[in-house]
């Protein structure tokens, strides 16, 4: 099948997806759902007064996501159709240009917008005193920290492995590059503004409203990295694919080893990631009286 009826059902399902996001967004049953699935993960009592404040930056967190999906297909399909392959392998890589147009497109608008979402705090604003001083790790769970900064030198490894082993591949290698400097991006940004974030004073009037904070500072922040880290690990696999297809662009064993290496790995850290929901993690860590009473009630 021509790589790029491949690369347009996969934008035709991914821009489907977020047009769904974006207009059940708008509708108040799609936004009930939203919410109480994000009360669930976290686990805190829900206060009359904050509902207001977490529904709109639940919803706007899910609105966000369907619009950078709607775009990034549009990018995808635009890339691909208007990349002139100079050989078969090229013709082959299409999949490659297509794919990281759309993972590359989410990424940057999944980080930036984690990035910009906190306000800077009034100094007229009632503050809800914290005992002791916050970090990284409170938020972002150590599997989570250790997949960004694990696959994102990798990623950086493996872009120059693949420029020095196949360079006339290097057009289809083009947004794989992108993709791999969105990753390390990320990486920086999640490191250094990430940790501004989590020193940065929080609006809070209440013990409630500064454990809504958190949960909804860690949203944001496990936003950053794990789209960096799934990019990250995008620029891999791309890589692998650009190396060990031949010239006609077919695949051999390590090929379909990769992948199937790439998709289990997802569906495992995907399924450790949900067993290590906001509940397990930020509240047990910030909040460890809620978090008992929680066991204890389950």
């Amino acid at each position: 099948m021509d790589q790029r009826i491949l690369v347009g059902i996969a934008a035709t399902a991914i821009a489907i997806g977020g047009l769904v996001f974006v207009i059940g967004s708008a509708t108040p049953a799609y936004r009930r759902y939203l919410v109480n699935r994000f009360v669930r993960d976290v686990g805190l009592g829900y206060p009359a007064e904050l509902r207001g404040t977490v529904e709109k930056q639940v919803v706007g967190r899910q609105r966000r996501l369907g619009i950078a999906m709607v775009v990034g297909a549009v990018l995808a399909v635009a890339i691909v159709l208007l990349a002139t392959p100079t050989s078969d392998s090229d013709g082959f890589l299409t999949l490659l240009l297509g794919i990281g147009a759309m993972i590359a497109t989410v990424t940057a608008v999944q980080t930036f917008a984690g990035l910009l979402s906190p306000r800077p705090l009034d100094a007229e604003e009632v503050r809800y005193a914290r005992a002791a001083e916050t970090e990284l790790g409170d938020y972002v769970s150590p599997l989570e920290r250790a997949a960004v900064r694990v696959l994102v030198p990798l990623a950086v490894i493996a872009v120059v492995a693949a420029i020095a082993a196949v360079p006339e591949r290097m057009p289809a290698l083009a947004i794989v590059v992108i993709t791999s400097a969105l990753s390390v991006l990320g990486l920086v940004l999640f490191e250094t503004v990430g940790r501004r974030i989590v020193r940065r004073p929080q609006h809070a009037g209440s013990a409630a409203e500064l454990a809504w904070s958190d949960a909804q500072r860690a949203a944001d922040l496990r936003d950053i990295a794990d789209y960096t880290a799934f990019s990250a690990g995008y620029v891999v696999v791309g890589c692998a694919v650009a190396v060990f297809s031949d010239a006609a662009g077919h695949w051999d064993w390590r090929i379909s080893l990769i992948n199937t290496g790439w998709i289990a790995l997802v569906v495992i850290a995907g399924n450790v990631a949900r067993s290590r929901s906001l509940q397990r993690h930020v509240i047990r860590r910030l909040w460890p009286d809620v978090a008992a009473a929680n066991e204890l009630r389950g």
